[in-house]
């Protein structure tokens, strides 16, 4: 059975944080369906390059934010491949949980970097 798999970044942007930043999401799609994830940390929506969904060098954490983003991305192509191997059945949200499970947590120095 093919499965159809995707998953994308983007900034939740209908809520604002007090500081005016937008939180970083995690949206994963298997099959049409959707599930969506904080990724814990946020922007100003200025530093969001929308097109590459990912933070703009204006960000002076970009690296480090995008090398986290990069590492999620790949956290989750690899649970998705592994449960592909075994054959067995994976939703949107089987994968949330799984990743959320695994320790999604933002590296130490996240926090020192959101409460700047």
């Amino acid at each position: 059975m093919r499965h159809s798999f995707s998953i994308y970044f983007y900034l939740k942007r209908r809520k604002l944080q007090k500081d005016s930043k937008s939180t970083i999401m995690l949206r994963i799609i298997i099959n049409n369906k959707a599930a969506d994830i904080s990724l814990k940390t946020s922007i100003l929506q200025e530093h969001w390059d929308k097109q590459n969904r990912r933070v703009s060098d204006m960000n002076p954490e970009a690296h480090d934010i995008n090398a986290y983003l990069d590492k999620v991305s790949s956290t989750l192509q690899h649970h998705y491949q592994q449960a592909q191997l075994e054959g067995k059945h994976l939703t949107a949200s089987m994968l949330k949980q799984r990743f959320v499970a695994t320790g999604s947590n933002p590296p130490p120095f996240w926090r020192y970097l959101t409460n700047r």
